[in-house]
């Protein structure tokens, strides 16, 4: 399974720029061009395919790696991460 960190690294971004709170998916749809609710799937891991120019974006935006971004999740990661509350 391949997991999307788009939360994680908006929480960062936030810690990074000492932000009150994280930007939202809207505001992050609108600075890198992306419809909101791709955006939104997206970031809830609910895609069957990820779009490269969507990987792209986001990655430049956060100025990170593809590997900061998706995490290739083995059955026993995606157990334990879907049962931890």
């Amino acid at each position: 399974m391949i997991y999307i960190r788009l939360n994680e690294l908006l929480e960062e971004h936030q810690k990074r720029h000492r932000l009150e709170k994280p930007i939202s998916l809207r505001e992050l749809a609108e600075r890198i061009d992306v419809h909101r609710e791709s955006l939104r799937r997206f970031a809830a891991n609910k895609m069957d395919r990820i779009p490269v120019d969507v990987v792209e974006k986001v990655c430049l935006f956060f100025n990170c790696d593809i590997g900061e971004l998706l995490l290739i999740l083995n059955d026993d990661e995606e157990i334990k991460k879907n049962s931890s509350p």
